[in-house]
Order: C-alpha cells, then structure tokens, then sequence
C-alpha cells in the first residue's frame, strides 16, 4: 500500500475526551488484542486502500509519548498486521512497521471497531445500529420488526412525497401546455384566421369546396359525359 508514518495533528492528538467510547478500565486488557485502522489513518495512503480496515495488534501502553509539534499524551504501541491479521504484506520498511497511536483517541474508535463485544449494549447499539437490528431479529424479531417498520414508514414518507411532487410537475405541465394552446388559438382569431380546418365546422371554405367538387362529379356521370 506504500504508506508512511500516522498522521499528526487531526489524526495522532493526545486527546482528552472519548466521544460516547467507553474509557477502558485498564490500559493493559488492550495489550495483545487487535484494533482495527483504516487505511486513511497513514499519510500517503493510496485512495483505493484509504477506506480499507489494517488489523493492527496492540504491543504496550505508554503513559506520555511526544507525538511532535508539542503534542504529549498517553498512547499505544501498536504493530500492523495487514488486512487479515497474519501479517503485512509492506515491502521494506513499512512490514510489520511499530506506531503510537493516541489514547483516548483515536484508539478507542478503532480498537472498539474490532473488539465490539466489548461495549455496553447501549454503546454498541449507537456506533453500530445495522448489527442491533440483525441482533434483534435472532432474539426473536420483535425488536427488529420495530426498526424495521419505522424504516419503512420513513421510505413510506419519502416515496409519498416523491410521488406528490411528481404529480404536481405534471399538473403543471399540463397547465401550461393548454395555456400555450390557448394563447395560439387566441392570436388565430386575432389575426382572422379563424379555427384550424381540421374541425371542418359548417361554413368552411374546404368542407365546402370538397362538396362542389363531389356535386359537379355526379351530374357529370349522371350525364354520361
């Protein structure tokens, strides 16, 4: 993937706060366990592997680490393992290669991607909603019949509102179309010429020809000439 080292600054922050992630009771459960760290984490990162997730395994824990530009703070020591686990697949330097990563976050976001199980349910079902709802219908569905027909009243609402808004484009389509008819026909009788001779209405010069023209056909026949 050709990455260098973790980003500083918006990424690699000694922060003090954890979002709604629950802080762990000890820094040392995380020892020997796997976060899990998309690609985008690492400057230089290509973009096809930027939304891809790099087992990383967590080495040891450090209390204050300088993370450069000023920035000091706790952090874990964490070794990249590759998409699966087993090991990366880096040329070089970039095999295998050691970071810090900052503690409470981002570790936190990422080592509780991996490690789930771990979250209170209320937790668990905030950061990850989809896997409450399959969870729910394995218990039983009635929970996942909620969910999911609180989702369908809201595709329900949207479609309703698409159709209504469809419905009064071609209304107004419609409306204006025989306006447009209206004007054309309102400038015809300005300009004095009268309807179009598709109506053939009484009095038309054409219907009228075209009966001339079939009376002087039949006293021509009637006469044998």
């Amino acid at each position: 993937m050709g990455r260098t080292n973790p980003k500083k600054g918006s990424k690699q922050t000694a922060l003090t706060g954890s979002g709604f992630w629950p802080m762990l009771s000890k820094p040392a459960i995380a020892i020997g366990k796997h976060a899990s760290v998309p690609g985008k984490y690492w400057n230089g990162c290509p973009a096809a592997d930027k939304e891809k997730r790099f087992m990383c395994i967590v080495v040891e824990f450090t209390v204050m680490h300088d993370f450069g530009d000023g920035v000091k703070g706790a952090g874990f020591k964490m070794k990249e393992m590759g998409e699966n686990g087993n090991g990366s697949l880096e040329p070089g330097v970039a095999s295998g290669s050691e970071f810090i990563m900052a503690y409470p976050l981002p570790f936190l976001e990422h080592y509780f991607f991996q490690n789930r199980s771990e979250l209170p349910d209320a937790v668990r079902e905030k950061a990850f909603p989809a896997e409450a709802v399959i969870a729910a219908g394995a218990d039983g569905g009635g929970a996942a019949d909620e969910h999911l027909v609180q989702l369908c009243r809201g595709c329900l609402a949207a479609l309703t509102e698409l159709e209504q808004v469809a419905g009064e484009n071609l209304l107004v389509r419609r409306l204006v179309g025989r306006s447009s008819s209206l004007r054309q026909w309102m400038s015809r009788r300005r300009d004095g010429a009268g309807p179009s001779c598709r109506c053939r209405p009484r009095g038309c010069r054409r219907r009228g020809s075209r009966q001339e023209t079939k009376k002087k056909t039949f006293l021509r026949v009637a006469r044998g000439t």
